[in-house]
Protein backbone atom coordinates (compact mmCIF):
# COMPACT_ATOMS: atom_id res chain seq x y z
CA UNK A 1 0.00 0.00 0.00
CA UNK A 2 2.80 2.41 0.67
CA UNK A 3 4.69 1.92 -2.14
CA UNK A 4 1.39 1.90 -4.55
CA UNK A 5 0.84 5.41 -2.85
CA UNK A 6 4.34 6.43 -3.23
CA UNK A 7 4.04 6.17 -7.27
CA UNK A 8 0.90 7.94 -7.48
CA UNK A 9 3.08 10.52 -5.49
CA UNK A 10 6.10 10.26 -7.85
CA UNK A 11 3.32 10.57 -10.90
CA UNK A 12 1.89 13.43 -9.20
CA UNK A 13 4.75 15.40 -9.04
CA UNK A 14 6.02 14.45 -12.82
CA UNK A 15 2.92 15.96 -13.90
CA UNK A 16 2.97 19.19 -11.55
CA UNK A 17 6.82 19.72 -12.63
CA UNK A 18 6.95 18.74 -16.16
CA UNK A 19 3.29 19.25 -16.76
CA UNK A 20 2.87 17.13 -20.33
CA UNK A 21 0.18 18.28 -22.82
CA UNK A 22 -1.28 15.29 -24.44
CA UNK A 23 -2.50 16.33 -28.31
CA UNK A 24 -6.03 14.72 -27.59
CA UNK A 25 -6.54 16.61 -24.52
CA UNK A 26 -5.02 19.90 -25.54
CA UNK A 27 -4.24 21.29 -22.13
CA UNK A 28 -1.56 20.11 -19.24
CA UNK A 29 -2.41 17.76 -16.94
CA UNK A 30 -1.53 20.03 -14.22
CA UNK A 31 -4.92 21.53 -15.00
CA UNK A 32 -6.22 18.64 -13.42
CA UNK A 33 -4.41 18.49 -10.32
CA UNK A 34 -5.37 22.00 -10.00
CA UNK A 35 -8.89 21.52 -9.86
CA UNK A 36 -8.80 18.15 -7.64
CA UNK A 37 -6.39 20.33 -5.35
CA UNK A 38 -8.68 23.15 -5.21
CA UNK A 39 -11.68 20.96 -4.08
CA UNK A 40 -9.72 18.85 -1.63
CA UNK A 41 -8.54 22.28 0.13
CA UNK A 42 -11.64 23.46 0.06
CA UNK A 43 -13.49 20.80 1.46
CA UNK A 44 -10.90 19.64 4.14
CA UNK A 45 -11.26 22.92 5.87
CA UNK A 46 -8.00 23.94 5.73
CA UNK A 47 -8.33 26.91 3.46
CA UNK A 48 -8.62 29.61 6.61
CA UNK A 49 -5.15 28.03 7.84
CA UNK A 50 -4.07 28.19 4.18
CA UNK A 51 -4.63 31.89 3.72
CA UNK A 52 -3.41 32.71 7.16
CA UNK A 53 0.54 30.44 6.44
CA UNK A 54 0.67 32.59 3.06
CA UNK A 55 -1.25 36.13 3.89
CA UNK A 56 1.44 38.24 2.66
CA UNK A 57 2.22 36.20 -0.17
CA UNK A 58 -1.37 36.35 -1.01
CA UNK A 59 -1.27 40.12 -0.51
CA UNK A 60 1.29 40.38 -3.32
CA UNK A 61 0.17 38.24 -5.68
CA UNK A 62 -2.94 40.71 -5.38
CA UNK A 63 -0.79 44.02 -5.76
CA UNK A 64 0.76 42.26 -9.13
CA UNK A 65 -2.37 40.87 -10.51
CA UNK A 66 -4.06 44.60 -9.95
CA UNK A 67 -0.73 46.26 -11.68
CA UNK A 68 -1.12 43.73 -14.57
CA UNK A 69 -4.72 44.59 -14.61
CA UNK A 70 -3.93 48.24 -14.67
CA UNK A 71 -1.30 47.94 -17.61
CA UNK A 72 -3.67 45.72 -19.78
CA UNK A 73 -4.47 48.85 -21.93
CA UNK A 74 -1.26 49.76 -22.98
CA UNK A 75 0.24 49.04 -26.40
CA UNK A 76 -0.44 45.32 -26.95
CA UNK A 77 -0.92 43.90 -23.55
CA UNK A 78 -3.82 41.90 -22.67
CA UNK A 79 -5.80 39.95 -19.91
CA UNK A 80 -3.48 37.28 -20.33
CA UNK A 81 -1.02 38.59 -18.25
CA UNK A 82 -2.80 39.13 -15.03
CA UNK A 83 -4.05 35.51 -15.88
CA UNK A 84 -0.69 34.15 -15.73
CA UNK A 85 0.17 35.57 -12.26
CA UNK A 86 -3.23 34.18 -10.98
CA UNK A 87 -2.18 30.40 -12.32
CA UNK A 88 1.00 30.84 -11.02
CA UNK A 89 0.10 31.40 -7.93
CA UNK A 90 -3.13 28.86 -7.93
CA UNK A 91 -0.59 26.40 -9.49
CA UNK A 92 2.49 27.46 -7.00
CA UNK A 93 0.63 26.95 -4.03
CA UNK A 94 -2.39 25.35 -4.14
CA UNK A 95 -1.32 22.17 -5.46
CA UNK A 96 2.24 21.58 -3.31
CA UNK A 97 -0.35 22.44 -0.24
CA UNK A 98 -2.57 19.31 -1.85
CA UNK A 99 0.81 17.29 -1.98
CA UNK A 100 1.20 17.56 1.26
CA UNK A 101 -1.75 17.37 2.56
CA UNK A 102 -2.14 13.66 0.98
CA UNK A 103 0.92 12.43 1.28
CA UNK A 104 1.58 14.17 4.55
CA UNK A 105 3.01 10.11 5.43
CA UNK A 106 5.46 9.55 2.71
CA UNK A 107 7.21 13.34 3.42
CA UNK A 108 7.28 12.22 7.14
CA UNK A 109 9.64 9.61 6.71
CA UNK A 110 11.26 10.71 3.24
CA UNK A 111 13.31 13.61 2.30
CA UNK A 112 12.03 16.21 0.11
CA UNK A 113 14.96 16.15 -1.64
CA UNK A 114 15.05 12.34 -2.08
CA UNK A 115 11.53 12.24 -3.64
CA UNK A 116 12.31 15.27 -6.02
CA UNK A 117 15.58 13.41 -6.87
CA UNK A 118 12.91 10.35 -7.80
CA UNK A 119 11.05 12.27 -10.12
CA UNK A 120 13.75 14.08 -12.05
CA UNK A 121 15.82 10.80 -12.43
CA UNK A 122 12.18 9.37 -13.83
CA UNK A 123 11.99 12.23 -16.32
CA UNK A 124 15.45 11.80 -17.20
CA UNK A 125 15.12 7.78 -17.89
CA UNK A 126 11.99 8.70 -19.97
CA UNK A 127 14.68 10.59 -22.10
CA UNK A 128 17.27 8.45 -22.59
CA UNK A 129 14.83 5.71 -23.53
CA UNK A 130 13.74 8.06 -26.41
CA UNK A 131 17.20 9.03 -27.45
CA UNK A 132 17.76 5.23 -27.58
CA UNK A 133 14.74 5.06 -29.84
CA UNK A 134 14.18 8.10 -32.03
CA UNK A 135 11.51 6.47 -34.02
CA UNK A 136 9.31 6.67 -30.83
CA UNK A 137 10.10 9.82 -30.06
CA UNK A 138 9.24 11.26 -33.69
CA UNK A 139 5.75 9.78 -33.36
CA UNK A 140 5.40 10.76 -29.60
CA UNK A 141 6.10 14.67 -30.67
CA UNK A 142 4.36 14.63 -33.54
CA UNK A 143 0.77 12.42 -32.18
CA UNK A 144 0.99 12.05 -28.74
CA UNK A 145 2.26 15.56 -26.90
CA UNK A 146 2.56 18.62 -27.99
CA UNK A 147 5.68 20.45 -27.00
CA UNK A 148 6.81 24.40 -27.31
CA UNK A 149 9.95 23.56 -28.92
CA UNK A 150 8.10 22.51 -32.44
CA UNK A 151 6.11 25.70 -32.44
CA UNK A 152 9.06 28.30 -32.18
CA UNK A 153 10.38 27.60 -35.64
CA UNK A 154 9.82 25.57 -38.33
CA UNK A 155 13.54 24.16 -38.15
CA UNK A 156 14.49 20.67 -38.35
CA UNK A 157 14.80 19.68 -33.98
CA UNK A 158 15.41 16.37 -34.58
CA UNK A 159 18.71 16.32 -32.23
CA UNK A 160 16.95 17.63 -29.20
CA UNK A 161 13.17 17.41 -27.84
CA UNK A 162 13.41 13.94 -26.02
CA UNK A 163 10.67 14.36 -23.44
CA UNK A 164 6.83 13.65 -22.43
CA UNK A 165 7.25 17.35 -21.08
CA UNK A 166 5.42 20.86 -21.68
CA UNK A 167 8.99 22.73 -22.11
CA UNK A 168 12.07 20.76 -23.39
CA UNK A 169 13.78 23.50 -24.90
CA UNK A 170 13.70 25.80 -21.74
CA UNK A 171 11.97 24.42 -18.94
CA UNK A 172 12.56 20.94 -18.79
CA UNK A 173 16.26 21.77 -18.89
CA UNK A 174 16.52 23.85 -15.77
CA UNK A 175 14.07 21.46 -13.75
CA UNK A 176 16.83 18.48 -14.61
CA UNK A 177 19.82 21.07 -14.16
CA UNK A 178 17.90 21.80 -10.10
CA UNK A 179 17.64 18.02 -9.56
CA UNK A 180 21.05 17.78 -10.84
CA UNK A 181 22.20 20.95 -8.49
CA UNK A 182 20.38 18.99 -5.45
CA UNK A 183 22.04 16.02 -6.22
CA UNK A 184 25.50 17.62 -5.66
CA UNK A 185 24.54 19.41 -3.05
CA UNK A 186 23.38 16.47 -0.93
CA UNK A 187 26.00 14.30 -1.93
CA UNK A 188 27.56 14.91 1.42
CA UNK A 189 24.19 13.62 3.03
CA UNK A 190 23.99 10.37 1.04
CA UNK A 191 25.91 8.99 -1.53
CA UNK A 192 23.46 7.70 -3.11
CA UNK A 193 22.52 10.65 -4.61
CA UNK A 194 25.46 10.01 -7.09
CA UNK A 195 23.57 7.28 -9.12
CA UNK A 196 21.13 9.91 -10.70
CA UNK A 197 24.21 12.57 -11.78
CA UNK A 198 24.79 11.05 -14.97
CA UNK A 199 21.08 10.01 -15.94
CA UNK A 200 20.04 13.86 -15.21
CA UNK A 201 23.21 15.20 -17.19
CA UNK A 202 22.41 13.73 -20.20
CA UNK A 203 18.76 14.67 -20.49
CA UNK A 204 19.73 17.96 -20.22
CA UNK A 205 22.47 18.02 -22.94
CA UNK A 206 19.87 16.52 -25.23
CA UNK A 207 16.85 18.89 -24.25
CA UNK A 208 18.14 22.14 -22.84
CA UNK A 209 21.39 23.84 -22.06
CA UNK A 210 20.43 26.43 -19.96
CA UNK A 211 20.09 23.56 -17.26
CA UNK A 212 24.02 23.64 -17.11
CA UNK A 213 23.47 26.99 -15.23
CA UNK A 214 22.12 25.63 -11.61
CA UNK A 215 24.64 22.95 -12.08
CA UNK A 216 27.32 25.41 -11.88
CA UNK A 217 25.22 27.50 -9.52
CA UNK A 218 25.43 24.35 -6.78
CA UNK A 219 29.25 24.41 -7.57
CA UNK A 220 30.26 28.04 -7.21
CA UNK A 221 27.86 27.96 -3.78
CA UNK A 222 29.66 24.57 -2.29
CA UNK A 223 33.16 26.42 -3.16
CA UNK A 224 32.33 29.94 -1.48
CA UNK A 225 30.58 27.76 1.67
CA UNK A 226 33.54 25.46 2.18
CA UNK A 227 31.65 22.89 1.78
CA UNK A 228 33.34 21.07 -1.73
CA UNK A 229 35.47 18.52 -0.07
CA UNK A 230 37.97 16.58 -1.88
CA UNK A 231 35.97 13.23 -1.69
CA UNK A 232 33.05 15.02 -3.45
CA UNK A 233 35.42 16.38 -6.26
CA UNK A 234 36.31 12.44 -6.32
CA UNK A 235 33.37 10.81 -7.13
CA UNK A 236 31.74 13.33 -9.40
CA UNK A 237 34.90 13.54 -11.56
CA UNK A 238 35.06 9.74 -11.78
CA UNK A 239 31.23 10.46 -12.83
CA UNK A 240 31.98 12.34 -15.70
CA UNK A 241 34.74 10.32 -16.78
CA UNK A 242 32.85 7.37 -16.91
CA UNK A 243 29.97 9.87 -18.93
CA UNK A 244 33.04 11.25 -20.99
CA UNK A 245 34.46 8.04 -22.37
CA UNK A 246 31.07 6.27 -22.58
CA UNK A 247 30.17 9.19 -25.00
CA UNK A 248 33.16 8.94 -26.90
CA UNK A 249 33.71 5.55 -27.50
CA UNK A 250 30.67 3.88 -27.91
CA UNK A 251 28.03 3.72 -30.60
CA UNK A 252 25.95 5.75 -28.90
CA UNK A 253 27.92 9.22 -29.08
CA UNK A 254 28.18 7.48 -33.12
CA UNK A 255 24.24 7.55 -33.62
CA UNK A 256 23.51 10.88 -31.30
CA UNK A 257 26.85 12.95 -32.73
CA UNK A 258 24.90 15.88 -33.52
CA UNK A 259 23.01 16.06 -30.28
CA UNK A 260 26.27 15.76 -28.49
CA UNK A 261 28.05 18.36 -30.73
CA UNK A 262 25.06 20.91 -30.13
CA UNK A 263 24.67 19.85 -26.34
CA UNK A 264 28.19 20.20 -25.68
CA UNK A 265 28.98 23.14 -26.95
CA UNK A 266 27.74 24.75 -24.44
CA UNK A 267 31.07 24.78 -22.71
CA UNK A 268 33.16 26.20 -25.95
CA UNK A 269 29.99 28.98 -26.11
CA UNK A 270 30.27 30.21 -22.49
CA UNK A 271 34.60 29.72 -22.87
CA UNK A 272 34.60 32.17 -26.00
CA UNK A 273 31.99 34.87 -24.00
CA UNK A 274 34.26 35.13 -20.98
CA UNK A 275 37.75 35.53 -23.19
CA UNK A 276 35.35 38.31 -25.13
CA UNK A 277 35.88 36.75 -28.39
CA UNK A 278 33.16 37.37 -31.05
CA UNK A 279 31.02 34.33 -32.17
CA UNK A 280 27.33 33.49 -33.13
CA UNK A 281 26.41 32.08 -29.66
CA UNK A 282 23.76 32.77 -27.86
CA UNK A 283 25.33 34.49 -25.16
CA UNK A 284 26.58 36.99 -27.50
CA UNK A 285 23.28 37.20 -29.27
CA UNK A 286 21.37 37.90 -26.12
CA UNK A 287 23.65 40.20 -24.50
CA UNK A 288 23.88 42.43 -27.84
CA UNK A 289 20.99 42.33 -30.34
CA UNK A 290 18.58 41.27 -27.82
CA UNK A 291 19.31 44.03 -24.96
CA UNK A 292 17.49 47.27 -25.85
CA UNK A 293 15.11 49.21 -23.45
CA UNK A 294 12.36 51.64 -24.45
CA UNK A 295 13.45 54.98 -25.63
CA UNK A 296 11.17 57.17 -23.59
CA UNK A 297 10.42 58.05 -19.49
CA UNK A 298 6.75 56.49 -19.59
CA UNK A 299 8.24 53.53 -21.68
CA UNK A 300 10.95 52.96 -19.42
CA UNK A 301 9.45 53.18 -15.48
CA UNK A 302 5.34 52.26 -16.90
CA UNK A 303 6.13 50.16 -20.20
CA UNK A 304 4.97 50.66 -23.55
CA UNK A 305 2.82 47.50 -24.23
CA UNK A 306 5.20 46.56 -26.91
CA UNK A 307 5.93 42.53 -27.39
CA UNK A 308 9.35 42.22 -28.28
CA UNK A 309 9.37 38.16 -28.09
CA UNK A 310 9.31 36.60 -31.11
CA UNK A 311 8.57 39.94 -32.71
CA UNK A 312 8.92 40.95 -36.26
CA UNK A 313 10.62 44.30 -35.86
CA UNK A 314 13.24 44.09 -33.14
CA UNK A 315 12.81 40.69 -31.15
CA UNK A 316 14.77 39.87 -27.50
CA UNK A 317 14.15 36.43 -25.23
CA UNK A 318 15.45 38.49 -22.51
CA UNK A 319 13.21 38.57 -19.57
CA UNK A 320 13.97 41.65 -18.32
CA UNK A 321 13.63 43.36 -21.02
CA UNK A 322 10.62 41.43 -22.00
CA UNK A 323 8.82 42.79 -18.28
CA UNK A 324 10.06 46.02 -18.89
CA UNK A 325 8.62 47.01 -22.21
CA UNK A 326 5.61 45.19 -20.76
CA UNK A 327 5.09 46.66 -17.92
CA UNK A 328 8.30 49.09 -17.18
CA UNK A 329 10.81 49.35 -14.13
CA UNK A 330 7.97 49.35 -11.66
CA UNK A 331 6.29 45.96 -13.29
CA UNK A 332 9.89 44.82 -12.61
CA UNK A 333 10.50 45.66 -8.77
CA UNK A 334 7.39 44.33 -7.86
CA UNK A 335 8.27 41.18 -9.49
CA UNK A 336 11.54 41.62 -7.85
CA UNK A 337 10.47 42.69 -3.96
CA UNK A 338 7.65 39.31 -4.57
CA UNK A 339 10.78 37.10 -5.25
CA UNK A 340 13.37 38.56 -2.86
CA UNK A 341 10.72 37.67 -0.36
CA UNK A 342 10.05 34.42 -1.00
CA UNK A 343 14.21 33.49 -0.87
CA UNK A 344 14.40 35.66 2.51
CA UNK A 345 11.42 33.71 3.81
CA UNK A 346 12.75 30.56 2.63
CA UNK A 347 16.38 31.03 3.82
CA UNK A 348 15.24 32.36 7.57
CA UNK A 349 12.78 29.50 8.04
CA UNK A 350 14.87 26.63 6.21
CA UNK A 351 17.93 24.68 8.08
CA UNK A 352 19.52 24.15 4.73
CA UNK A 353 20.45 27.45 3.03
CA UNK A 354 22.26 26.39 0.27
CA UNK A 355 18.97 25.11 -1.48
CA UNK A 356 16.94 28.54 -1.07
CA UNK A 357 19.92 30.32 -2.71
CA UNK A 358 19.87 27.70 -5.39
CA UNK A 359 16.59 28.38 -6.40
CA UNK A 360 16.99 32.66 -6.39
CA UNK A 361 19.87 32.60 -8.37
CA UNK A 362 18.88 30.31 -10.32
CA UNK A 363 15.58 32.15 -11.00
CA UNK A 364 17.21 35.68 -11.67
CA UNK A 365 19.74 33.42 -14.35
CA UNK A 366 16.80 31.95 -16.22
CA UNK A 367 15.16 35.37 -16.70
CA UNK A 368 17.73 35.96 -18.76
CA UNK A 369 17.16 33.53 -21.11
CA UNK A 370 13.36 33.88 -21.36
CA UNK A 371 9.95 35.15 -18.95
CA UNK A 372 10.59 32.79 -16.11
CA UNK A 373 9.29 35.81 -13.53
CA UNK A 374 6.19 34.78 -11.87
CA UNK A 375 5.18 32.43 -15.24
CA UNK A 376 3.50 29.25 -14.42
CA UNK A 377 6.76 27.67 -15.16
CA UNK A 378 8.09 23.98 -14.31
CA UNK A 379 11.31 25.31 -12.40
CA UNK A 380 9.24 28.11 -10.74
CA UNK A 381 7.18 25.58 -9.40
CA UNK A 382 9.76 23.21 -7.91
CA UNK A 383 11.06 26.32 -6.54
CA UNK A 384 7.41 27.34 -4.89
CA UNK A 385 7.03 23.71 -4.27
CA UNK A 386 9.92 23.66 -1.81
CA UNK A 387 8.87 27.24 -0.39
CA UNK A 388 6.35 25.84 0.92
CA UNK A 389 7.36 22.27 2.15
CA UNK A 390 9.75 24.65 4.13
CA UNK A 391 6.57 26.71 6.08
CA UNK A 392 4.70 23.55 6.38
CA UNK A 393 8.09 22.12 7.82
CA UNK A 394 8.56 24.88 10.03
CA UNK A 395 4.77 24.49 11.56
CA UNK A 396 5.17 21.04 12.39
CA UNK A 397 2.19 20.62 9.83
CA UNK A 398 3.70 17.57 8.07
CA UNK A 399 3.84 15.35 10.56
CA UNK A 400 0.83 16.35 13.00
CA UNK A 401 -2.44 15.75 12.03
CA UNK A 402 -4.39 17.70 14.32
CA UNK A 403 -2.29 21.13 13.58
CA UNK A 404 -3.17 20.43 10.42
CA UNK A 405 -6.85 20.41 10.55
CA UNK A 406 -6.72 22.88 13.23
Amino acid sequence: MHFFKYIILILFIYIYLYNPIFQFLGFGLIKVLLIISVFYIIFSGFLPRFLKLFEIEVLMTLLLVSYSIAIVLIGENSFSIPYVHIIWYLECFLIPTFFLFLFRSTFSWLSWETIIVHVGLLAALITIFLILNPVTNLFVRNSIIIDSLDSISSDNWDFRGFTIAESSSYGYGIIQGLILAICILSIKKNLMFLIPILFLFISIIFNARVGIAPVAISIMLLILSGQLSLKSIFLVSIIILIGYNIFLFSSFSEQNETSLIWGLSIFNDANDFIQGKESNAGYNILFTEMLFLPTNFSGLFFGNGQKVFASSIRQSDVGYVIQIFRGGLVYLSIMMFFLFFLFRRCLKINPNKLLPILFFLTIIVANIKGDALFNPSGFFRLFAFYYVYSVFASKNLIVNNFLLKN
